[in-house]
């Protein structure tokens, strides 16, 4: 082997290890843009989750007087008043 013959080979390996990092560098700006798009969405979800239970204890409060309303209405009924 001679010594040009090395370099060549010493500049192909070069090129060959920075088309590996360069492609490394590229996956990892994938993952990291997919992983921000993840958790923009974990954040919609939680938003929809509050909105959903905030809904629920709205309807519980609602129902918890209409269910009040009528026992005091049977009361008010059965003692005679109006």
């Amino acid at each position: 082997m001679t010594l040009n013959n090395l370099a060549i080979n010493l500049d192909k390996l070069a090129v060959m290890v920075k088309k590996g990092f360069d492609d490394v560098d590229e996956k990892l700006g994938k993952l990291e843009s997919g992983q921000e798009s993840m958790l923009s969405r974990l954040d919609n979800l939680e938003k929809g989750q509050t909105a959903i239970i905030d809904n629920l204890n709205t309807k519980a409060e609602v129902l918890t007087v209409f269910k009040l309303t009528q026992r005091v209405d049977k009361i008010e009924k059965k003692m005679g008043i109006n």
